[in-house]
């Protein structure tokens, strides 16, 4: 789930028990930026999962 700090701004909290870091989300007018793709494929796949839900750009 991803938490919302500002309407720019969007984190999803770490998950020791799996190992998962925190990842951030900076949205743009016309791109938007991830940081840290997490441990893992699945990880990354299931947080940018996430953020298509968000319809942000360049969606």
């Amino acid at each position: 789930m991803l938490n919302k700090i500002t309407p720019s701004v969007y984190y999803s909290s770490n998950n020791d028990a799996k190992e998962r870091p925190t990842l951030g989300l900076v949205c743009g007018d016309k791109y938007s930026l991830v940081i840290d793709s997490g441990n893992s494929v699945q990880h990354a796949q299931d947080f940018l999962r996430e953020v298509d839900a968000l319809n942000v750009p360049p969606g």
